[in-house]
C-alpha cells in the first residue's frame, strides 16, 4: 500500500479508534463506580478504624492509577473506602455526602476541583457535564462557586461526623506549569489551602510535590492541555486493551507524571499513597 494511500486513511483510522475508544470510556468505564460503592450496598461496615476517601476520577482510579487500592493493601487494619465517582464537581459531591457520612468513618479524604475548574475553561467542557447530569442547568462551575461549595461540605462533614478531615490539594492541570489551566489552577489550590487553614484541618500538599518532581524532571509533552480529550481515550484503550501501564503511556506522550495532562499514572499515584500513609499513621489506633 503507497505511502500516500496511507496518509488518506490514517485521519479515517484515527477517527474510527477514538469513536471506538469514547464508547469504550462511556459504556464500559466511566459508568462502572468502585465495587464498594455505594456503601449502602454493604450490610456490614463492621469494626476498626474508616477512611473514605472522596473525590472525582482521579480518586475513583478507572481511568487513572488507583491510588485508594494501594493504600487498601498497604493498610489492611483499615476499612478503606473508594467514594470517587468520574468527572464529578463540588456541586456533585455535595449531594453524596450522605453516602460519607453513613459510614461513620474516623478519616475522610477531599480531593475535588479538577472538574469544576476544567467547566471554566472552555464552554465544550460545560457542556459535557451538563450532558451528562454532574451540574444542573442552573449551577454555574466558577472559583467562587467552588469555595461556597467546599465550605459547604467542611462544614456538613464536621457537623455530622467524628471524622479527621484532610483536604487534598488539586493536582496539576497539564504539566505544563506556566499554561492558562495550570495558571487557573493555582487559584484554586490556595481556597483549598485557605479552606484547610480556616477549618484547622489537615493539608496534604499533592500539586506541591508534583510541581517539585516536575521541575527535577522536566517533560518533554508532544500535545498539551487543548488534547487532553483525545489522550485519555487514547490512554484508554492503550490501558485496557493493550494492558499499558499509566506511566508507559505517558512517556508515549513525553509527560512524567500524567497519560492524558489531567490523571495520574503510578509515579503520580506513589506520591499521593505516600502522602496520604503518613496521614493514616499518625491516626492512633
Amino acid at each position: 500500500m503507497s505511502i500516500l494511500l496511507w496518509f488518506c486513511l490514517f485521519p479515517v483510522v484515527f477517527y474510527l479508534f477514538l469513536k471506538i475508544a469514547d464508547n469504550l470510556l462511556r459504556s464500559r468505564i466511566t459508568s462502572k463506580p468502585d465495587v464498594t460503592y455505594p456503601f449502602k450496598q454493604i450490610d456490614d461496615f463492621g469494626s476498626g478504624l474508616k477512611l473514605v476517601c472522596l473525590g472525582d476520577s482521579n480518586t475513583h482510579g478507572n481511568v487513572s492509577f488507583n491510588w485508594v487500592k494501594a493504600l487498601q493493601d498497604k493498610f489492611v487494619n483499615w476499612k478503606i473506602f473508594n467514594a470517587g465517582i468520574n468527572a464529578d464537581l463540588s456541586f456533585t459531591l455535595i449531594r453524596r455526602l450522605d453516602d460519607v457520612i453513613q459510614v461513620n468513618p474516623d478519616l475522610i479524604t477531599i480531593l475535588i476541583g479538577t472538574n469544576d475548574l476544567n467547566a471554566t475553561l472552555a464552554e465544550s467542557n460545560l457542556k459535557r457535564y451538563l450532558d451528562r447530569g454532574k451540574i444542573l442547568p442552573d449551577e454555574h462551575p466558577s472559583l467562587e462557586s467552588f469555595e461556597a461549595n467546599l465550605e459547604e461540605i467542611i462544614s456538613e462533614l464536621k457537623e455530622k461526623t467524628k471524622a479527621k478531615i484532610a483536604l487534598i490539594s488539586i493536582p496539576v492541570l497539564s504539566e505544563d506549569l506556566s499554561s492558562r489551566p495550570n495558571i487557573a489552577c493555582e487559584k484554586f489550590a490556595e481556597v483549598i489551602r485557605k479552606m484547610a487553614r480556616t477549618h484547622n484541618l489537615e493539608y496534604i500538599p499533592f500539586r506541591e510535590k508534583q510541581i517539585e518532581y516536575l521541575k527535577m524532571n522536566p517533560n518533554t509533552s508532544v500535545f498539551g492541555y487543548a488534547h487532553f480529550r483525545m489522550m485519555l481515550l487514547v490512554s484508554v484503550v492503550f490501558h485496557y486493551v493493550f494492558g499499558m501501564k499509566y506511566s508507559t503511556i505517558s512517556r508515549i506522550f513525553g509527560n512524567r507524571l500524567t497519560p492524558d495532562q489531567i490523571h495520574q499514572n503510578e509515579i503520580s499515584g506513589d506520591i499521593l499513597v505516600n502522602l496520604v500513609s503518613d496521614l493514616i499513621e499518625k491516626h492512633p489506633v
